[in-house]
């Protein structure tokens, strides 16, 4: 299972001990349940799918290598397996990653340090803060560290590459700094995704129709083959790409293209996706393979899919120029 990860997803989770032996431990009750016929609801399934939909089919893709057509395996084990995944991703991040990061601000020291100790607490990647007084900034001293944060605007206006935080620190500004981290760092490195040649609003039949009218508009633009096809049938047969009330997000089961990008469907009239769900939204996402930085994709789509009253602008007026207003007011406090 770890090797079929390894081979589609470039992440390699084989010397990862930790994440074997829970893993382990969550396959005896796992086959328990399912010999015994007691399946088990999960109701965080959504919220997982949407906040951790690439440790979700990481978990899908592991499960579906050990069990084959011999088992059929519900959402609701996949979500508890890509709890594990979402824990060992993470922990690969903080391997992997040193930053240095400098706090500038012109408040008292005291408050500037207990800010910094709350975003060490946050993110233990971060080895290092230091701290300097707005008046000692200099763009010399700024180009020596990965990440700069500050509490004071006038220095966010004057060094575009800081990014503005609250001394309260609250949600906005732990996504900002993760955004930052992760190298998301201007709002264009999203909307870049969103391409005006792969949006579509009309009519479908169902939602293969739907999907094939969006690959075809990504094969027009980047050269995909028929396995890129087959990957994406074969995620939809093995995996419910249903997203909320009114969005699915179908995607290949693994990344096969070698460019990152959003086809975006917006229907005239909803569609049945599976039992007792039905569609007006379809994003059809695919992740560029070898490409570390596009995986991240996933998790910086969570703030847009899974606000309701934002896909709703997006449906109610279903033009591309809405759907980038919307999506600029949504990741606006982000950056």
């Amino acid at each position: 299972g770890l090797e079929h990860i390894k081979q589609d997803y470039n992440i390699d989770f084989t010397n990862d001990s930790e994440l074997q032996t829970a893993l382990e431990l969550h396959m005896v009750p796992l086959l328990s349940r399912l010999q015994s016929n007691m399946p088990v609801k999960n109701m965080l399934l959504n919220d997982v799918k949407i906040n951790y939909t690439l440790a979700f089919d990481i978990a899908t893709t592991f499960l579906s290598a050990l069990s084959g057509d011999n088992l059929q395996i519900s959402e609701d084990e996949i979500s508890y397996f890509a709890l594990h995944f979402s824990y060992a991703l993470l922990n690969q991040d903080r391997g992997s990653l040193s930053k240095k990061v400098l706090l500038v601000g012109s408040d008292r020291k005291s408050m500037l340090i207990l800010v910094s100790q709350k975003i060490r607490q946050w993110f233990v990647e971060i080895q290092n803060i230091s701290i300097l007084p707005s008046n000692e900034v200099t763009n010399e001293n700024i180009r020596q560290y990965d990440l700069v944060l500050s509490t004071d605007k006038e220095i966010v206006g004057r060094y575009p590459q800081a990014k503005l935080i609250s001394k309260f620190l609250g949600e906005k500004n732990y996504k900002r700094i993760e955004l930052a981290l992760s190298g998301f760092n201007n709002l264009q490195d999203i909307l870049d995704n969103f391409d005006r040649d792969l949006f579509y609003y009309g009519e479908a039949k169902d939602k293969y129709d739907i999907i094939n009218i969006l690959y075809k508009k990504a094969s027009q633009k980047y050269t995909l083959d028929q396995e890129f096809l087959s990957s994406l049938m074969e995620h939809e047969n093995n995996s419910n790409s249903q997203f909320g009330e009114f969005l699915a997000i179908p995607h290949p089961e693994r990344p096969v293209s070698t460019h990152t990008f959003i086809a975006v469907g917006i229907l005239k009239d909803e569609i049945p996706w599976s039992e007792n769900f039905y569609v007006r939204l379809v994003f059809l996402v695919s992740i560029g393979k070898g490409n570390p930085k596009a995986l991240k994709l996933w998790y910086y789509l969570s703030p847009l899919i899974s606000d309701q009253s934002a896909l709703l602008s997006i449906v109610d007026t279903p033009s591309y120029e809405n759907m980038i207003r919307v999506i600029k007011k949504v990741y606006h406090d982000l950056f």
